[in-house]
């Protein structure tokens, strides 16, 4: 039967997890063998995976599991320069020339191990089966957020998260909704690529809490005369999604005096790679710094939390498990010898971009 281990994610405050007790529950009735690293900030408690069946162990260790485990993860695994030898499944976001890509890609070189990319999870038909979901729940907090600011600015406030995380995408929007009541006022937004994932999020944020926001998709930014205009809005708020390096959107000589833009939120965050649209900024934000200054005199914020969804760990996770689980379990029923079509699609694009590394 199959074997999975689940590791601690190390990237500081995620709290979201791939598998959820119950899916692990499944898994060990069906004869799996599954492991789970300890972690005191999951969101789902060590104890609720122990009652499942599954085994415990300490944080790191999958570094030495056996080689016929498959390594569950979420975001990034930890730095170093050791080769990689298991098969990994996780959200690498390797495959559009990031800075770091390079070397990450290196490392399953060198350890002969398979990076199995759940964004690259397809049917054959090419249909994403993991990332819509989660996708719009990215567009929905970061269109929260860049909206929080911008009330927090009117409010002469910082914007800073004051809890490890919210109970419920609710909640989030109860704290938008009791600012802006506080602020008595509706900034003007634009959303791009409104009509994926992350852009109807992001639209929905803004129905809940009473904007009507502008709304653009390929054609208006197609249109030089029209991408002029971005300056002019309170917000933007960035969800388009491209492989592709492109002509930029916004870059710091389209601001002024005169422009009112006061919030970029970079939902799609492609910084460090050639598809990043906004070369006026060039490092991600956190979660405990969430904005940085750019533009003349620092006159525009950025937003670019690279995992939004982190702060509703319990609904994000329940967005990502729920689709995943499926492949998980025909993964583990069949093996790596005999992998099912979707897990055939994500190898062969790990292969494909292999080919090309230097």
């Amino acid at each position: 039967m199959g074997h999975l281990w689940l590791r601690e994610e190390t990237k500081p405050h995620e709290r979201r997890t791939p598998l959820l007790p119950e899916q692990a529950a499944v898994l060990v009735r069906s004869g799996h063998t599954v492991v789970v690293e300890s972690s005191g900030t999951r969101i789902a408690p060590d104890a609720e995976f122990a009652a499942a069946g599954c085994r415990l162990e300490p944080p790191g260790t999958w570094v030495d599991a056996p080689a016929e485990f498959f390594i569950l993860g979420l975001k990034e695994l930890p730095s170093g320069n050791f080769p990689l030898r298991h098969s990994h499944i996780y959200y690498a976001h390797c495959y559009k020339g990031q800075d770091h890509s390079r070397s990450l890609l290196r490392r399953f070189r060198d350890g002969g191990g398979t990076l199995l990319d759940c964004e690259y999870l397809t049917d054959d038909n090419g249909f994403a089966l993991t990332v819509g979901r989660i996708g719009w729940l990215s567009g929905f907090v970061g269109a929260a957020l860049a909206v929080q600011f911008v009330f927090d600015k009117a409010l002469h406030r910082a914007l800073e998260i004051p809890h490890p995380y919210f109970p419920d995408r609710q909640s989030l929007v109860a704290r938008v909704v009791e600012s802006a009541s506080e602020a008595d006022f509706r900034p003007s937004v634009v959303i791009i690529g409104h009509r994926g994932n992350a852009g109807s999020g992001a639209s929905e944020l803004c129905r809940e809490v009473g904007i009507v926001p502008t709304r653009w998709g390929r054609a208006e930014t197609a249109d030089p005369d029209i991408l002029a205009t971005l300056p002019q809005f309170d917000v933007l708020v960035n969800c388009i999604q491209s492989d592709t390096a492109g002509s930029p959107f916004l870059q710091e000589r389209d601001l002024s005096a005169e422009s009112r833009l006061s919030i970029l939120a970079d939902v799609t965050c492609d910084v460090g790679s050639p598809a990043h649209r906004f070369p006026l900024y060039s490092q991600v934000t956190t979660i405990d710094q969430p904005v940085i200054p750019v533009g003349p005199a620092g006159s525009v914020d950025v937003i670019s939390i690279d995992h939004l969804t982190t702060l509703v760990p319990a609904e994000a996770s329940r967005l990502i498990a729920e689709p995943l689980f499926p492949q998980l379990q025909e993964l583990l029923d069949t093996g790596e010898s005999a992998l099912p079509g979707p897990w055939r699609n994500t190898r062969q694009t790990f292969l494909e971009v292999m080919r090309n590394l230097c």
